[in-house]
């Protein structure tokens, strides 16, 4: 997405076949076309391009799901249908069963781990003119993330997390001081899944 770091961190990797989808790929135009990448602008909630399906080895929602306000299984759906079968498909998102998680709901009395301190309403009049799109509406546990593209066929083959490193009160500061202890409750979570390969009993 943009700004466009991970795409290109993957074309200086040496990657080449590199797509991006994003509501802002045109102010990045310039760069996209500099560095090779692929780039459409639009929004995964209700952009589809079947020309894609099934084209690529390894396709990233990298903090996606958090922000989506409508029909979010359509959405990642169609993302996962971009996967080729034997391909690796990554979601980042928070982790709302972390420290920080678990310190928002009990202190601040709040669903939202990352974005404890923000209000429900800061988050959905993002959507303005000004951002384009809403903020955190929902984050999620491991168990819903897993679930969740386990139920669109992939399988979930490992999961990562980082602790908090996005600091505004002394609270969160200890809590991100305890997730680099207990790394199963850090707040920002990487989930690995590969799309398995049919086999021809299963394709008949």
């Amino acid at each position: 997405g943009t700004p466009p770091l991970l795409s290109t961190l993957l074309r200086k990797s040496g990657f080449s076949n590199i797509h991006v989808i994003d509501p802002f790929a045109d102010l990045f135009k310039d760069h996209f076309h500099t560095m090779g990448i692929q780039a459409k602008t639009g929004n995964v909630l209700d952009a589809d391009f079947p020309e894609w399906h099934e084209c690529f080895d390894f396709v990233a929602c990298c903090e996606v799901i958090e922000h989506l306000g409508g029909n979010m299984l359509d959405a990642m759906n169609r993302c996962v249908r971009y996967v080729k079968p034997g391909g690796l498909f990554l979601v980042t998102s928070p982790n709302l069963r972390s420290i920080t998680g678990m310190l928002a709901l009990l202190y601040y009395q709040s669903g939202l781990a990352s974005k404890a301190c923000d209000t429900v309403r800061a988050q959905y009049e993002r959507a303005s003119a000004a951002h384009g799109y809403f903020g955190h509406l929902r984050e999620y546990t491991e168990k819903e993330i897993t679930d969740l593209f386990g139920s669109m066929g992939l399988v979930h083959i490992a999961s990562e997390r980082q602790a908090n490193y996005i600091i505004t009160t002394r609270l969160q500061h200890w809590a991100a001081r305890l997730e680099k202890y207990i790394p199963a409750w850090r707040l920002f979570g990487k989930y690995l899944f590969r799309k398995p390969i049919a086999t021809q009993a299963a394709s008949k």
